[in-house]
């Protein structure tokens, strides 16, 4: 898997089943940021056996190897890989065993499945989301007195993924993780508030505010396409969780108001305008009974993130209708997605990312509570002034951080 006379660095993500999720955004964009800083390091990267992940999307990588059997795929894992009597049977026996008890199933998963010659050889492991497998493995290599130097980065939903990250286990781990020799580790995590929640465990200053990397190789200081004549199709996508409370409803509501104040606004009066929309419930944007002024598209609430990208390729301007009660400590993945692919942003205000949208200039805030038509129709006009550099350099400023307390050099 490695080559001799190179720096070797192993991106491992022990969950990245599905390309429904963040996974293969956070592990591309440290495949993109290795490439960008450190040049003749070679890498590796290490996926469950049955994910939908494949190789040719983890380009430039060098190497993709798919890890663990059936057997030790956590029992709510979806496997897309065809399925015969034998992969069944280890399948069913390893949710009997998971039930039995979930700490004799991780030692298994992770013992007999991870071959160690493969950990050994890299000079630092980077694991882009956490979960309890990734957590146990690091465990191993320093009992076993194995010299290592280790990026963990806590996303949104490592301290949720059941049945086994829960928040007691990430302390647990990070409390054990001060008194660790031969592994040294630093610990990233991509929003304030995680950060905060886990501070009064850091006695070994290895703590770090770190959102990925992006995805970009680059930014040009001239965005790629924030201008658009009188009479141009405006793209305008409406994404985010569908299950957020009253989404559907303030969509409804920002819709009906924006068409009745476009055509007030000279730049945008002849403008032809679209929306895509996921939502919970696509009735009432149906027809044209509601909506006559512009076209509306349903998407599927399911989108995978290679034909996202293709779908944001196309936008003028993103809205992200976030609840902030719920992301009042959650970073979004879109919010990195579209400041890579350098388009404007309309998001609620009070949410944890909202003083980074407002700060970096990477869109408009609007009140959940009332409408985002206003804030649209405002980014729209002003669609010019957006930059994105500011929080490009950012982000790569945060991940050098990380690489430069452990001390890596290509």
């Amino acid at each position: 898997m490695f080559k001799k006379n190179k720096k070797q660095i192993l991106i491992c993500d022990f969950s990245a089943s599905l390309k429904y999720t963040h996974h293969l955004q956070y592990i591309r964009s440290n495949i993109m940021f290795i490439n960008r800083n450190y040049r003749s390091v070679f890498i590796g990267v290490i996926l469950p056996i049955a994910s939908e992940i494949s190789s040719d999307e983890l380009k430039p990588a060098d190497f993709t190897r798919k890890l663990l059997l059936p057997i030790f795929h956590f029992p709510h894992t979806k496997i897309s890989s065809s399925f015969t009597w034998i992969t069944f049977f280890w399948r069913k026996l390893g949710q009997l065993i998971s039930k039995i008890n979930p700490r004799i199933y991780l030692n298994l998963s992770v013992f007999f499945v991870t071959p160690y010659f493969i950990f050994n050889r890299a000079n630092l492991i980077v694991f882009p989301s956490v979960c309890a497998q990734s957590l146990k493995l690091i465990e191993i290599l320093e009992f076993f007195h194995v010299k290592k130097s280790i990026h963990i980065h806590f996303t949104n939903t490592s301290e949720i993924r059941n049945p086994y990250s829960t928040i007691k286990n990430c302390e647990k781990f990070i409390s054990k993780s001060n008194e660790f020799q031969s592994v040294d580790i630093v610990i990233s995590f991509e929003a304030q508030t995680l950060l905060d929640s886990y501070s009064w465990l850091n006695y070994k200053n290895n703590f770090y505010l770190a959102h990925p990397p992006s995805t970009s190789n680059s930014l040009s200081s001239t965005p790629r396409s924030l201008f658009f004549g009188k009479t141009d199709d405006i793209n305008i996508l409406v994404m985010g969780r569908v299950t957020d409370p009253g989404r559907d409803s303030l969509i409804f509501k920002s819709l009906r108001e924006f068409q009745n104040m476009f055509r007030k606004i000279d730049k945008l009066k002849e403008c032809q305008f679209k929306f895509s929309i996921t939502a919970n419930d696509y009735s009432q944007f149906g027809g044209p009974r509601n909506f006559n002024s512009f076209e509306i598209i349903q998407l599927g609430n399911k989108i995978n993130y290679l034909d996202l990208i293709n779908l944001l390729n196309t936008a003028t301007v993103i809205v992200l209708p976030y609840n902030p009660f719920i992301y009042n400590k959650n970073n979004s993945g879109m919010l990195l997605i579209s400041s890579d692919l350098q388009i404007p942003i309309i998001t609620c205000e009070q949410a944890v990312f909202s003083d980074e949208v407002h700060n970096y200039k990477l869109g408009k805030l609007f009140d959940y509570e009332k409408s985002f038509a206003e804030a649209l129709i405002h980014a729209l006009v002003n669609i010019s002034t957006f930059d994105f550099k500011g929080f490009y350099d950012y982000r790569e400023q945060q991940n050098q951080e990380v690489f430069r307390y452990l001390n890596f050099t290509s």
